[in-house]
């Protein structure tokens, strides 16, 4: 007699009354409990390919300072200040290689800042081992806990970071940006970037100190009376961390989707 093909997709739809399939990739067991039926937890074994390969876990923004780097070497090698220079003004050669390499060296400064200053990374204590450390003691503090309810284990704040010289390092990458960008934007788009940055800083200064009270000349980078210094490297901080994060993270989805899979 043949089947009911009405009762099959019935019995297909039906929900399991048991638990359902419990799956531990991490430790390599598969537990599976059904109605009338238990099996009893077993070994999976490990593919050729993941004993090759162990698991290294590491987050996404780890590979956006590298797009960013590679991204900029384009650039100086497609619009190479020294190559054009040496072709037209041989005698200012020296000037071009200079700026060229001070393009590629703001790249990696400010690839830098953002491995050393993002909490997802935090680069200096990675290597000093402070950062294994932090999250051991906030695990044993969470454990018995649900997984993911203690964010504090999974991702740690910086310890060691540049802290008031962030400063100085951001404004020694703004400048070398801008004196390339002379070739790529033009002497006058350069002019109004700099009297942007200048009147930016000079009011932020002004609200630093309180030297005024005009509005209009200050640029406050926090709230009034708070840690006016705090402030000043936290706003640096996030000069680093969310363009290069907007942009590159918007790069790496957009190549995701459009590669052919």
């Amino acid at each position: 007699m043949a089947p009911n093909v009405r009762s099959i997709a019935l019995e297909r739809q039906r929900p399991l009354s048991g638990p359902r399939v419990s799956l531990h990739p991490r430790h390599g067991w598969a537990d599976q409990h059904h109605a009338g039926n238990t099996r009893t937890a077993r070994p999976r074994e490990r593919s050729d390919r993941a004993s090759l390969f162990p698991s290294i876990w590491l987050p996404p923004e780890f590979f956006y300072p590298p797009i960013f780097l590679v991204m900029m070497v384009i650039v100086a090698l497609d619009a190479s200040v020294y190559r054009a220079l040496k072709k037209d003004r041989p005698h200012l050669a020296w000037l071009g290689l200079l700026l060229d390499a001070g393009l590629i060296l703001a790249a990696f400064l400010a690839a830098l800042g953002f491995l050393v200053e993002i909490d997802s990374f935090c680069l200096i204590d990675q290597i000093t081992g402070e950062r294994a450390r932090l999250i051991q003691e906030a695990s044993e503090r969470s454990a018995g806990l649900i997984p993911g309810i203690s964010f504090e284990a999974e991702v740690p704040s910086c310890q060691a970071r540049f802290g008031i010289w962030i400063i100085p390092l951001l404004f020694t990458i703004i400048s070398l940006f801008f004196l390339y960008n002379v070739r790529v934007w033009g002497l006058p788009l350069v002019m109004v970037a700099t009297v942007v940055v200048v009147y930016t800083v000079g009011t932020a200064l002004l609200w630093m100190f309180d030297l005024s009270d005009n509005n209009f000349l200050l640029t406050k980078l926090g709230a009034d009376g708070g840690d006016a210094r705090a402030a000043a490297i936290q706003k640096a901080t996030n000069v680093f961390i969310t363009p290069m994060a907007l942009w590159a993270g918007s790069w790496i989805s957009w190549s995701i989707r459009c590669s052919p899979m």
